[in-house]
């Protein structure tokens, strides 16, 4: 990596892809708020154990402020509070991230534009920024150097590997494999690389989904055996920063799948186990340039619900009682509709809400009971 990084000379854009993946990195269940939905002042947000969110606001300025510079800043930071004051969300930790050392001026300012809010606010400037690119130096070289080539060569070294005939010692080819691994993980900022080896005898299934698996590659060997490689995230937003896009034709075979990939278009519900064809391998790391697309016939693929950004809470009340819904689920389909889910606090009440997406804006309640006998019901004291 260059060594200090220019930040001056850098486009808006990789700088804030830079610094975003920096804080991903140091928090992975950072969420990303989509600027095309409106961010409301909010470019990453982290979820604490208190149920208050830390808001990261990344800005590309790397010279003096400005007075539209300082503008935008004061613009970002009201929305954020029109937010806050809309919704009821809360926030703990408010972080300024530019690669900018502040003046004594700049201090001053931020001081006086934060200092009544009920939050902390921090600057996060130039001194931080640069120990997160030494920290993580991969992070530059991937995006902006020459990782993603050499994250390439080595998935091809893996690819070799893994096809060499004459290697039947399984821990000699695991060590080999691994090692690949391991290189590629010290490249690679945005996946790790776990591969396995299955006894021809072995008819579990290959694929098995897990929290940030992203996909799984499978070579099968000459006697029989396979060689398993899942690919996994680092950080919750790496598929949105680091894509894997390739198409695929969904092929269903019976009445219930075809109901299943309905609702997958309409709503953005989960597939699973569900038989598609690859139409191109081009993006595919595991498979870019290693593999004829006459020796792919078909594939299965476990598409996982992609949340959507902050939590929406359901209040349900009556003249008498009221109860409050947490958000379970909360999801979108390519074809406009969406659907919500919430549980109440004992878990025995959950509600599905249902946007079909049409002129109306339809929407469904489904209501679900269980876990009566629970323990952990609220139970409302006698006198």
């Amino acid at each position: 990596m260059v060594d200090p990084i220019p930040w001056g000379n850098l486009s808006g854009e990789d700088m804030e892809t830079l610094l975003a993946v920096f804080i991903c990195k140091q928090r992975p269940e950072a969420n990303r708020v989509r600027p095309s939905s409106g961010d409301n002042g909010i470019d990453l947000q982290v979820k604490n154990g208190d149920g208050t969110y830390d808001v990261y606001q990344v800005k590309k300025f790397a010279h003096t402020l400005k007075t539209s510079q300082k503008s935008q800043i004061k613009k970002s930071l009201k929305s954020l509070n029109d937010y806050i004051r809309e919704t009821g969300y809360k926030v703990a930790n408010w972080y300024l991230v530019l690669p900018l050392d502040p003046t004594p001026q700049n201090l001053k300012w931020f001081k006086e534009i934060t200092k009544e809010l009920p939050y902390n606010c921090d600057w996060v400037g130039l001194p931080n920024i640069q120990a997160w690119a030494t920290d993580m130096p991969e992070v530059y070289d991937y995006f902006l150097g020459n990782g993603i080539r050499e994250v390439e060569r080595l998935v091809h070294t893996f690819i070799e590997a893994a096809r060499v005939d004459d290697l039947h010692d399984d821990k000699a080819l695991l060590s080999k494999l691994h090692s690949i691994c391991d290189m590629l993980e010290n490249r690679d900022p945005n996946y790790a690389y776990t591969v396995n080896i299955a006894s021809k005898f072995d008819e579990h299934s290959y694929f098995i989904t897990r929290p940030n698996l992203v996909f799984s590659f499978l070579e099968k060997r000459p006697d029989g055996s396979s060689i398993t490689v899942d690919v996994i995230a680092k950080y919750k937003e790496a598929t949105s920063f680091a894509k894997i896009t390739f198409p695929v034709q969904f092929v269903p075979q019976n009445q219930e799948q075809r109901e299943q990939l309905e609702s997958f278009k309409k709503y953005g519900t989960s597939l699973a186990d569900f038989p598609v064809r690859l139409a191109d391998t081009g993006n595919i790391p595991f498979l870019k340039d290693t593999l004829p697309d006459a020796q792919i016939q078909s594939c299965r693929a476990f598409i996982l619900p992609q949340n959507e950004g902050n939590d929406l809470e359901l209040i349900l009340a009556s003249s008498s009682a009221s109860v409050s819904l947490k958000q379970v689920e909360r999801t979108h389909g390519i074809e406009g509709g969406a659907q919500w889910t919430g549980e109440d606090e004992s878990e025995c009440l959950r509600v599905q809400l249902i946007f079909d997406g049409d002129a109306t804006t339809t929407v469904k309640m489904n209501f679900t009971i269980k876990n009566i006998g629970a323990s952990r019901l609220i139970r409302s004291k006698t006198p």
